[in-house]
């Protein structure tokens, strides 16, 4: 940020002169600081606005930003008491994503306050100065948590501590500055709620951007924040980045602690097949950033200097719209044989795929039910993800013999006109239009990956009729930085995405 790098040149300046700052000296700094850090803060209180009055992406954002002198974060009770305020004259139907109450400015200082304790030298971190948003189901300490659901008391809903992955991103300089919107207890794969409004895609307000890391999503599609973090049981990252044009990373589970994220992640059986935590970015760099900074047992993986990839258009059992699986058939193999990379395409591995919905269904009841499933129901569950992780594994195993990648499709349709009823979608199939049932639609592609617990990215590949198109990209299990490494190569030599309609 502009007052960051003044102040480290400044100081760096005085420190390296005969004599230390003089007390006017650094009241001078000061007073420039905390200016540049106002500046700054409105900027991004302008861009979220703009962002929130245009897509409904956003909910609570004050109309003052105080700045604290001392650079340090107010204190939570400030925050609560703003928050207070705010539920009761803001309107219901505006409130998006929960902005810091204690104001941006003061988060800008207190970001690199923490980041550069100790550090005479001001080097960067890896997350340094960069905004972030946080999904309204994930724990940030003075903030709200509502998971899209009206509280009997909103202050009980203020977050005392940082999630896990939050309080990491926070050592490497981050600076949080919103949550983001997710359907009622983030429980769909579109991102509305009766206490936060409706979530809408920048390409297209008409249509979702997908859930239940909507918001998150859009956020970053949109350019207010340069990172977000969702999470993703059945598809909650991969169908919004796909649905917004933006990359995400559901990672193997339990390499990012999921703490703090809710509802509580249980262990046993079924916490390799449920909610993972993770990156949205407009940018491989900033994902895998976001992956260093949070990840267990972190270790780089160079770029490799070529690529082969193997590309399933479509599941033979999954309906899927014509315009997806010509795209994943024929454009994509072609534009990416063109740039030099050496293409297959064939089919995916041979998936029970109704056994797999079974044993996801299953997981989620251990994750989300007071009452768990019947003992011989998690053994099934178990045994179903041990046949498909074994299937995807080998198809893996075969495929990485001569190609490192395997993509396919997210989901059936391309983002879709808001769905409230959760009725059929309609599609093109064999060039005609029909529908398809609504979950099976979203989740037919993701699900499989959920119960297996293999790292997936997200990858933008462009638009199709002028809607974005992104494709899964996955890798081996605790194999996440070699996925990572081999999708580095794909967007080094793949156009960027265009920015949406709506953008800052």
């Amino acid at each position: 940020m502009a007052a960051r790098l003044l102040i480290h040149r400044t100081l760096h300046a005085h420190t390296h002169a005969a004599h230390l700052p003089t007390t006017t000296t650094l009241a001078t700094l000061s007073r420039r600081w905390m200016a540049l850090l106002k500046a700054d803060a409105e900027r991004l209180h302008a861009d979220l606005r703009s962002v929130q009055q245009q897509t409904g992406a956003f909910s609570f954002i004050p109309d003052d930003l105080p700045v604290h002198s001392s650079g340090c974060t107010a204190e939570q009770d400030d925050s609560r008491s703003a928050f207070m305020r705010a539920q009761q004259t803001a309107p219901v139907s505006s409130q998006h994503i929960v902005v810091e109450q204690a104001g941006l400015a003061s988060a800008f200082a207190a970001a690199a306050d923490s980041a550069d304790a100790n550090d005479p030298q001001h080097a960067r971190h890896l997350l340094q100065d960069y905004t972030v948003a946080v999904k309204d189901v994930i724990d940030v300490k003075g903030m709200p948590t509502t998971l899209g659901l009206q509280a009997a008391d909103p202050a009980a809903t203020i977050a005392k501590k940082d999630a896990e992955i939050v309080a990491r991103l926070r050592t490497q300089g981050a600076i949080i500055v919103a949550k983001t919107n997710v359907p009622a207890g983030g429980m769909d794969v579109q991102s509305f709620n009766s206490l936060h409004g409706i979530s809408r895609n920048p390409w297209d307000l008409s249509r979702t951007p997908a859930g239940s890391s909507g918001g998150s999503a859009v956020a970053v599609a949109t350019r207010a924040v340069r990172l977000a973090i969702g999470s993703d049981f059945r598809g909650s990252l991969r169908l919004p980045a796909a649905f917004c044009g933006v990359y995400s990373l559901r990672s193997t589970p339990g390499r990012i602690p999921p703490n703090g994220h809710n509802p509580v992640v249980l262990e046993g059986p079924a916490a390799e097949s449920t909610v993972v935590v993770g990156p949205m970015a407009n940018d491989l760099d900033t994902i895998e950033r976001c992956f260093q900074a949070c990840a267990k047992d972190y270790m780089h993986v160079r770029t490799p200097t070529s690529l082969s990839v193997y590309i399933t258009p479509q599941f033979a059992d999954i309906p899927t719209d014509d315009r997806i699986v010509h795209f994943f058939a024929n454009e994509l193999p072609q534009r990416l044989s063109k740039l030099g990379v050496h293409v297959k395409v064939g089919p995916g591995p041979n998936l029970n795929h109704k056994e797999i919905g079974n044993a996801c269904n299953t997981f989620a009841k251990a994750l989300l039910s007071k009452t768990p499933p019947p003992a011989a129901d998690m053994e099934a569950a178990v045994e179903a993800r041990r046949r498909a992780r074994q299937a995807i594994t080998d198809h893996l195993d075969m495929q990485h013999k001569d190609h490192a990648c395997w993509i396919h499709p997210v989901a059936s349709v391309l983002p879709y006109k808001h769905n409230p009823e959760r009725n059929p979608i309609p599609l093109l199939l064999n060039g005609k239009e029909a529908t398809i049932p609504y979950w099976p639609a979203n989740l037919g592609y993701v699900t499989p990956i959920t119960v297996t617990g293999h790292p997936v990215v997200t990858f933008p590949f462009g638009l199709v009729d002028g809607l974005p198109i992104g494709g899964q990209i996955v890798g081996h299990i605790n194999g996440d930085e070699q996925l990572l490494s081999e999708c580095r190569y794909l967007e080094y030599v793949w156009p960027r995405m265009p920015r949406p309609p709506i953008c800052v």
